[in-house]
C-alpha cells in the first residue's frame, strides 16, 4: 500500500499549480541579500523623518504647495476615495525613503483627516473609502452627512493633528480654480 502513495498523481488542482510555480515573477530567497551594498534603493537607507510631528509638518507643507493643492482637491472631488490618497500618498513616501513603515502606520490617522479638512475647507463631499460590502442605504446616507464638507472642526479637532497642524488648516487659502461654478 505504501508504493500506491508514492506513485499516486497529486490531485489536478495541485499539478496544475505545480506546473505553473516557476512562472511567478517573484524574488528568489535571499535576493535582497545579494544587492549592491554601495548602492541601496531608498527605503534600506536610514529614513529621512523618525519624527511624527516633523513627518506631518512636511506633508502638511507639500500638500498646500499650490500645484499639488490643486491636485489633490482635485482629485477627491473626482470620487476618489480619501483612504486610497492617502495610503498612495504614504506609501510613496516610504518607497523614497522619507519615512519606515512604523511610522508610515503611525501617520495613516493623521493624514487622512489632514486631508479630510483640506477637502472640508474647500466644499468637497468626501467618499471615505470604496464600497466592497454593499452597505445598506441607511448607513451610506449616514456617511454621507458626516463627511460633508459641513464640519471641519471636526478633522481639525482630532488628537490625531497636532494643534499647529490643525491651525494651519483653518488659515489655507483656496485656489481661486475650485470656487468657480462649473
Amino acid at each position: 500500500m505504501a508504493e500506491n502513495d508514492i506513485t499516486r498523481e497529486p490531485p489536478p488542482l495541485q499539478a496544475a499549480f505545480n506546473a505553473n510555480m516557476h512562472k511567478m515573477q517573484r524574488p528568489i530567497p535571499g535576493q535582497s541579500l545579494t544587492r549592491d551594498p554601495e548602492n541601496p534603493l531608498p527605503f534600506e537607507q536610514p529614513p529621512q523623518f523618525v519624527d511624527k510631528t516633523d513627518a506631518l509638518e512636511y506633508l502638511f507643507s507639500s500638500f498646500v504647495e499650490e500645484n499639488k493643492y490643486e491636485s489633490l482637491l482635485t482629485v477627491l472631488d473626482q470620487g476618489m476615495p480619501l483612504m486610497d490618497l492617502t495610503k498612495l500618498l504614504l506609501m510613496s513616501g516610504f518607497q523614497d525613503g522619507l519615512w519606515n513603515f512604523d511610522l508610515m502606520l503611525i501617520l495613516i490617522e493623521p493624514v487622512a483627516y489632514m486631508l479630510m479638512a483640506l477637502a472640508e475647507r474647500a466644499g468637497i463631499d468626501l467618499k471615505v473609502m470604496e464600497d466592497e460590502s454593499g452597505d445598506d442605504e441607511e448607513e451610506d446616507s449616514e456617511k454621507e452627512t458626516l463627511f460633508s464638507g459641513k464640519n471641519i472642526d471636526m478633522a481639525t479637532s482630532s488628537s490625531a493633528l497636532p494643534s499647529e497642524i490643525s491651525d494651519k488648516i483653518k488659515n489655507v487659502e483656496l485656489p481661486q480654480s475650485l470656487l468657480k461654478q462649473p
